[in-house]
Parts: structure tokens; C-alpha cells; sequence
């Protein structure tokens, strides 16, 4: 439909390819790219965790910003945890 509100975003289900990283995704699309369910993704959405923007009562990610996102994020690994005793 042309002048919908939802011409930009990109939804897909499950294990359907996302477009290019310019894309605006819905908890859909970023379910698929962050490999979570939907509770996951509107946890850390609401703990400040997963980058996002609220619109209304949307949610909205740039699939370039998870994929950064994605990269930077560190954890302690099992060894690193263990060795500190």
C-alpha cells in the first residue's frame, strides 16, 4: 500500500533473510537477526540493552545498529571466569 506506515520496515518470518543494514526492522525482523524470542528482544529493549527506538507504542531497530551492536558486545568467557577463581 503506498503512504503506509509500514513501507519501510522490514518484517519476515523466521529464518527469512533481512535486507541491506539501511534497513528500519520490527520485533520480527530483529527476533531474526538477533536469533531471540519475542520476550527476549522486549526485555532487553526495556532493560536499555538492545538499541532501539520507541515510536508510540512501536519498537524499531536499525539492522545496522544491531549488527553493531552485535560486534561490540563482550562477554567473560567460561576460561576467563574460571581463571579468576
Amino acid at each position: 500500500m503506498i503512504g503506509s506506515h509500514d513501507d519501510h520496515v522490514a518484517t519476515a518470518p523466521r529464518g527469512a533473510p533481512i535486507g541491506g543494514d539501511d534497513d528500519v526492522l520490527d520485533v520480527t525482523a530483529a527476533m531474526t537477526v538477533l536469533k531471540l524470542g519475542r520476550n527476549a528482544v522486549y526485555d532487553g529493549c526495556a532493560r536499555g540493552q538492545i538499541p532501539h527506538r520507541r515510536i508510540g507504542k512501536l519498537l524499531r531497530f536499525s539492522h545496522a545498529g544491531l549488527r553493531a551492536w552485535l560486534s561490540s558486545a563482550t562477554t567473560v568467557s567460561t576460561f576467563q571466569r574460571t581463571a579468576r577463581g
